[in-house]
């Protein structure tokens, strides 16, 4: 079928107990004004909207953060020189 269902095979017959890839259920849980406590099923245009904000907000205020401290620190390496 494919290399996952080879390397579970494989471990299978080693005595290795892994779930298969039909047992395994995947999905998020975030909560909002609207609907508390709803799933968020994975691989929906949702969930991918919320994993884009949730990046967004990470990855974006830590930039607004450090990238001024990073311009300061190389303005002070340059007057070095």
């Amino acid at each position: 079928m494919g290399l996952f269902h080879d390397v579970c095979e494989a471990a299978q017959k080693n005595g290795v107990s892994i779930p298969s890839a039909t047992s395994v259920v995947r999905t998020a849980h975030c909560s909002s004004p609207s609907a508390v406590g709803a799933p968020v099923v994975f691989g929906t245009s949702k969930f991918y909207a919320l994993c884009a904000l949730g990046g967004s907000l990470s990855c974006g205020l830590t930039h607004f953060a450090i990238t001024p401290l990073d311009i300061v620190k190389c303005r002070i390496q340059k007057m070095r020189l």
